[in-house]
């Protein structure tokens, strides 16, 4: 308010009221109420407009930048840094200081960006200006090398020359890379000029908001040093909001440059091409040529080598043998340098190309890149599967060349350097001994002759290594350079896989299926049937008349409809009779492998003939030249007739009542029908949906509308048949998991119905949204599903029925003991089992193929990092996820696999290998250990872990072995002794100290045996090492039982024996040989001791004997009268012993 009365009567006191031509004097110094009256007036519009007058007048004064030129930012810019060195260091500045030099730090970055866009909007002027003279100039290029002779193949070429146009051809190439970079870039400026315009907006309104609220700032009272800061802060946010408009500006003017020079560009492009063709064909030919010459010198040195080796044959003197031997070497070398420069020529051409296809094939993922990321990907879906069909041709022929022969000859190679570089170290020994040994048996002046006549030699033989060395390396390098391209071009195919996998999945690559779409049905409709009335049309039909009357197509017609007939009919009788007559050997032989194949081929011969007639006429139809497209489209509907008949009636054969399922395969009927069922709704939808679908799509008719209709409508019919099939109750699904008998499967059969399902219903709904690629991959997968599906259980169960047989007959063939054949339904079903899992796994594999899941997806793992392992320099190693995935599933396959390996030894090997059951049990317990050890270490591996790296841990395992683990250690070592060994066997009957039993197995760190009261005994494995051990059964399982027997004193001992050797011949189980023994032992105390020996043939037999011999001995001594005592005392008694005791008592 004090500003504007003071800005008032200043304006009083000055003349701008005499313009409104009021009187002089009506202003006197007596006029007060006038004057005062217009000064308040004037008061109150100064105070209702200074706010905005101001801040006009302080915009006005701040800015004071004179940028009118580049020369005067640059000027600005240099003050501008001369006032940011007159500031103060950080330490001792003040904050307004520092606030100060960031301010000017701005100001330098603001005029800097300036600068350089007013240099770019001047040399655009400048490219401008010049661009009709280089459309010109290249036009004359041009015109220069369309001018030019075509290149003689005869060519006398050199290296040099050779060499000058390999860096002519890069520099070119590396020209047309940056003009395809320029091409890029504009494409890419282009895309995101929306976006640059916009950031450039914003940065406007950004700088517009800063520069409000400094005004605010200003405004305020404030001392002279922080008004100064904010005009400056004022300043750089005018500046920058200059700089925003200049941005903007810049990006039009290069979209507009980008426009205006791309008939440049693909000028620049096309000569650029044309003098890599000419420079390349140039190339060709000198390398051509250069490889003739070297080829040519190659066999004149060949020639030379024979020669001088048969001078050194044919040599008589030994001067005259050493030097033309060492000539012989030269030649030699010679030869090789010149082949290995030959083959350099084709490994250079090799590199060459390989590094043009990786180059193309970065190209080519960059533009697919910017296709997907366009607005418009209509009609991408079929580009998309020719690429990825490309890739997989591409890298499987990459694959091969990795692993031709040409790679390992690298490594020979290599040894043939090391060979060339030893040589070369001990040449001058090598060659002054010779000559040395050679020249002690000459005189002084032969010796003088002999050394000036072999002086060359051995520099000769040095430069020659020399150069072979040299070109060695050269193809040592250049193969490998083949090398690593090669697997550049593998990860960039694997790189443009994942990459289309992963984007391309979610592209709209149709319209999608609405109102828009389906507005040219009524048009097309029309249309088709204009076609079908014009077939009925006068002129069509003489034309069609006139066709049929030629020779030709009365023949065609005689054996369309006579011939063709008449044989299928006879074929299919003949046909029926065979069917017949195996049906009659299934009844008579039964369900055979052989039949079955039979069977299978009969009806696959029999749903052949209809689609074979149709395909006939197909031909023929094509083949008949008919007027109005009527040709293509005969054929086409026959064609997929053909196709529709074969797998109806393939469908009937197989699984309609009384089927080849049913007959030969003992598939369930309603299973079958189950089947049948889903496969009519999908056939029926392929002729009335997807026939229609594929006519209209080609000419004549080129519709759009009604092929998507009848498409969608195709997938809808293919959803009711997937839901009828893997519904939860489905026969057929009932069937397939009592086959299966796999709990995991069939307690969760409803979800993954139900996954199933839902499937088929999203392919329906991506194809209306427009993702028909999307929808397709799916239908493709879901399909390739339903097949694995459909055709596992069958043929597990075909595998089941013949390991069946298999044990069957195993069983019949063995002529092994009851014991052995009792354990076999036990490894029947550890079998089964067996086979059940990799049916499983077959399964899961197979599906995870369908679904793109395959190793270039797992590939996502390996870029997943868990946690670093070592650094070894500066890199350090990671474990990543797809490691420790890898590292489970080999824990998990040995696992399997041990367990499981018991049932395939029984079942696979040691039926057919004559060994007893020790030397069984010992391969099978050696070979787990074996694989146990295996898999452990490469699950180790794969987390990067291996023995060199766990030294602290074999140093740990070091010094527990020497305190606690010794004993766990010594049992290990033990058990490995007595499985390799063998002292004892599972099955041996042995005596440990008191222990007496029968040994169960033997395990890594005990051995068990059962005792004789059927408990089972741990004994650690050192004890059977260390400890006294009786094997009642290692070598023989013949053992002695001896009974001992008193009779009484005054018996017949003759007598006695005689009964006791009639009681042991007569049991049958005692053996003959060795025959049993009666040994009279000794006389007793009261008896006459006896022993009777007798051997049996097992241990198992000794109780049961001699319970029974005792028993007999004891009845048949008491037939005898043979007397068996028992012992007996006498006592003396002294005198007087008795009364003594009487008294005591």
């Amino acid at each position: 308010m004090i500003i504007s009365c003071y800005l008032g009567l200043t304006y009083l006191r000055q003349s701008h009221i005499n313009s409104y031509n009021f009187p002089a004097n009506s202003f006197s110094e007596n006029s007060f109420p006038a004057k005062f009256f217009i000064f308040l007036i004037l008061v109150t519009a100064i105070s209702f407009i200074s706010p905005v007058h101001s801040a006009e007048e302080v915009r006005t004064q701040v800015l004071n930048l004179p940028l009118k030129s580049t020369d005067q930012a640059r000027q600005l810019l240099d003050s501008a840094k001369q006032e940011l060195t007159n500031l103060p260091e950080a330490p001792q500045a003040s904050e307004l200081e520092l606030q100060s030099k960031i301010t000017w730090q701005r100001r330098i970055a603001l005029l800097e960006e300036y600068i350089a866009q007013a240099d770019s909007l001047l040399l655009i002027e400048q490219k401008e200006t010049d661009l009709a003279d280089q459309v010109k100039q290249v036009n004359n290029q041009l015109m220069k090398i369309a001018a030019l002779p075509p290149i003689q193949s005869s060519i006398e070429a050199s290296q040099t020359d050779s060499a000058f146009l390999e860096s002519q051809l890069n520099e070119a190439r590396n020209r047309k890379n940056s003009l395809l970079a320029r091409q890029a870039q504009q494409q890419q400026l282009e895309a995101d000029m929306p976006a640059l315009l916009q950031a450039a907006q914003r940065r406007y309104h950004e700088a517009e908001q800063r520069e409000a609220m400094l005004f605010k700032t200003i405004s305020k009272p404030q001392a002279e040093a922080d008004r100064l800061l904010a005009e400056k802060q004022i300043e750089n946010v005018q500046l920058n909001r200059l700089i925003a408009r200049q941005t903007a500006q810049l990006h039009e003017q290069q979209l507009q440059w980008y426009r205006q020079s791309e008939p440049l560009l693909q000028l620049e492009l096309e000569l650029a091409e044309l003098q890599i063709n000419r420079l390349e064909q140039q190339l060709a030919f000198y390398q051509q040529s250069l490889q003739q010459q070297l080829t040519k010198q190659a066999q004149q040195a060949e020639q030379t080598l024979i020669k001088k080796e048969q001078s050194a044959k044919q040599a008589v003197n030994p001067d005259e043998r050493f030097i033309a031997t060492w000539e012989a070497h030269i030649a030699r070398s010679q030869k090789n340098t010149r082949e290995l420069q030959a083959l350099l020529i084709s490994l250079d051409k090799e590199v060459t190309e390989q590094e043009k296809g990786l180059n193309a094939e970065k190209n080519e993922l960059l533009a697919i890149k910017n296709l997907i990321s366009s607005s418009v990907t209509y009609g991408l879906a079929d580009r998309i599967k020719l690429t990825l069909q490309q890739i997989r041709q591409r890298r499987t022929a990459l694959v091969r060349t990795l692993r031709n022969d040409s790679f390992t000859t690298l490594h020979q190679y290599r040894e043939r350097r090391f060979v060339l570089e030893e040589n070369l170290l001990r040449l001058t020994d090598d060659f002054e001994q010779q000559r040395g040994d050679i020249a002690s048996k000459f005189s002084e002046s032969e010796r003088q002759y002999f050394f000036a006549t072999s002086q060359g030699l051995l520099s000769t033989y040095r430069n020659t290594l020399r150069d072979e060395k040299v070109a060695l390396t050269e193809v040592i390098n250049q193969g490998q350079k083949i090398q690593l391209v090669t697997e550049q071009r593998l990860e960039n195919l694997n790189e443009f896989e994942r990459f289309i996998r992963s984007t391309s999945f979610w592209i709209r690559d149709t319209q999608p299926l609405g109102w828009q779409t389906l507005a040219t049905l009524p048009t097309e409709i029309l249309k088709d049937a204009s076609w079908l009335a014009k077939l009925a049309s006068p002129e069509i039909r003489s034309r069609l008349v006139d066709t049929s009357k030629t020779p030709l197509h009365l023949l065609y017609t005689l054996v369309l409809f006579l011939v063709l007939p008449v044989g299928l009919y006879r074929t299919r009788l003949y046909i029926r009779g065979l069917s017949r007559r195996i049906d009659d050997r299934v009844l008579a032989e039964g369900k055979l492998l052989h039949l079955a194949a039979l069977v299978v081929t009969t009806g696959l011969l029999s749903a052949a003939l209809l689609p074979a007639y149709f395909y006939v006429v197909a031909r023929l139809v094509d083949s008949a030249q008919l007027p109005a497209g009527i040709g293509s489209v005969g054929r086409q509907i026959f064609d997929h007739l053909a196709l529709f008949f074969f797998f109806w009636f393939l469908s009937r054969s197989f699984f309609s009542r009384r089927s080849i399922s049913e007959v030969q395969f003992d598939f369930p009927h309603s299973a079958s029908n189950a089947l049948y069922s889903a496969l009519k709704w999908f056939l029926f939808g392929y002729l009335i949906w997807l026939l229609p679908w594929h006519i209209l799509r080609q000419p004549p008719f080129e519709n759009e509308a009604l092929p998507r209709l009848f498409y969608t409508l195709f997938l809808i019919t293919s959803a009711i048949s997937v839901y009828r099939l893997t519904r939860p109750s489905s026969a057929f699904v009932q069937h397939a998991l009592d086959t299966l008998n796999f709990d995991p499967i069939s307690r969760n059969w409803k979800v993954f119905s139900g996954f199933l399902i839902t499937l088929a219903c999203s392919v329906i709904l991506l194809d209306v949204a427009g993702y028909h690629y999307a929808s397709l991959s799916i239908t493709i997968s879901l399909a390739g599903t339903l097949a694995v599906l459909a055709l596992l259980p069958p043929l597990y169960r075909l595998f089941r029925g013949r390991v069946h047989a298999f044990i069957i007959r195993s069983e019949i063939s063995a002529a092994e003991p009851p014991g052995d054949l009792a354990s076999r339904p036990e490894m029947k079903s550890k079998f089964l089992k067996v086979l059940r899992l990799l049916f499983i796994a077959l399964a899961v594999i197979l599906l995870l193929n369908l679904w793109g899941i395959d190793d270039q997806t797992l590939r996502i793992f390996d870029d997943m990092r868990l946690y670093k392992v070592r650094i070894t320099g500066a890199e350090p190693e990671f474990v990543t996820l797809g490691d420790f995935l890898r590292c489970i599933l080999f824990l998990v396959v040995t696992v399997w696999i041990l367990r499981v390996l018991p049932g395939l030894y029984n079942m696979w090997v040691f039926p057919h290998w004559n060994v007893d059951a020790g030397i069984k049990y010992a391969i099978l317990t050696i070979s787990r250990y074996s694989i146990f050890l295996v898999g452990f270490f490469f699950a180790l591996a794969e987390l990067h872990l291996d023995l060199g790296r766990l030294s602290w841990l074999m140093a740990a395992i070091g010094v527990g072995l020497g305190f606690g683990l010794q004993e766990i250690v010594s049992n290990f070592v033990s058990g490995i002794i007595l499985l390799v060994e063998r002292p004892v066997k599972p099955g041996d009957t042995v005596t440990i100290g008191n222990l007496s039993g029968t040994v169960s197995r033997i395990n890594i760190r005990a051995t068990t045996i059962v005792n004789f009261d059927r408990q089972e005994v741990m004994v650690p494995n050192r004890s059977l090492i260390t400890n006294d051990v009786i094997n009642w059964t290692r070598s023989d399982t013949v053992n002695r039982v001896v009974i001992s027997i008193g009779v009484a004193y005054g018996s017949d001992v003759d007598r006695v024996s005689e009964v006791l050797m009639k009681i042991a011949t007569d049991q049958p189980e005692i053996l003959t040989t060795p025959a049993p023994t009666v040994i009279f032992m000794r006389h007793g105390e009261s008896s006459l001791d006896l022993d009777l020996r007798v051997f049996v043939p097992s241990p198992d037999d000794i109780m049961p004997i001699r319970d029974r011999l005792n028993r007999l001995i004891n009845k048949t001594f008491s037939i005898e009268g043979i007397e068996i005592p028992f012992p007996q005392r006498d006592l003396h008694i002294r005198s007087g012993g008795l009364g003594v005791f009487m008294k005591e008592n």
